[in-house]
């Protein structure tokens, strides 16, 4: 199930959308919706990509689907911390796992932390994608960040973050992306403020940095 959702809805001062938000929050990703959500049932494959139709009950927060989501976004969010005391690029491979498998547990464990101004992120990857996470503080609301991305560059501020730390990403990216198909949100996890950016690869090749400097 995909929600889609408009990313800039808070800055365009649409009302908040408690049920979309919910249902994020019930599928593992809590995050804050502003305006109209749409949401969709899609097989997406190497072989195929169809949506589907779907039951109202497919949409409760029982459904059979929200236990693997919840578990697929909880995977994500401990990717981009658990390799933050590790050597950047360790990855640990358990015995006995094939080429493949070794290659597609690299991907899911491919997070590192850099200092860019003065400020901490977190990103991990995928084949599809690059997740950037930002601690900021408890106050910050969507009209506190600026982003401005295009297809190679990126530009991110965030207003709350101490002074000399507000510049959180600028300059290159390590890879082209697609930025119509990018998104970013504000949620909290344990009790702390979370920006969390999520670029979408033009191409499928692993990116050694957010950055080309990085």
């Amino acid at each position: 199930m995909n929600l889609y959702v408009d990313d800039t809805g808070a800055m365009k001062g649409l009302p908040g959308n408690a049920r979309a938000a919910g249902l994020a929050a019930a599928a593992g990703h809590p995050c804050e919706v502003h305006g109209d959500a749409f949401v969709a049932r899609v097989v997406d494959s190497e072989e195929a990509f169809e949506r589907l139709d779907f039951t109202l009950a497919e949409v409760a927060s029982d459904a059979a689907w929200i236990p693997a989501a919840q578990a697929r976004n909880a995977r994500r969010r401990a990717n981009a911390g658990k390799m933050a005391d590790l050597v950047p690029g360790a990855v640990t491979i358990e015995p006995g796992k094939a080429a493949a498998e070794a290659e597609a547990a690299h991907a899911r464990a491919d997070a590192t932390q850099q200092a860019v101004a003065g400020a901490l992120y977190t990103y991990s990857q995928d084949t599809e994608e690059v997740v950037v996470e930002v601690a900021v503080p408890p106050e910050t609301r969507a009209g506190d960040v600026a982003l401005a991305l295009k297809a190679e560059t990126i530009a991110l501020t965030v207003a709350t973050l101490p002074e000399g730390a507000r510049v959180v990403l600028q300059g290159a990216l390590f890879q082209k992306v697609r930025p119509d198909e990018s998104s970013w949100s504000l949620a909290t996890h344990g009790g702390q403020r979370v920006l969390q950016l999520t670029l979408t690869k033009a191409l499928n090749l692993r990116w050694l940095g957010v950055l080309r400097s990085g």
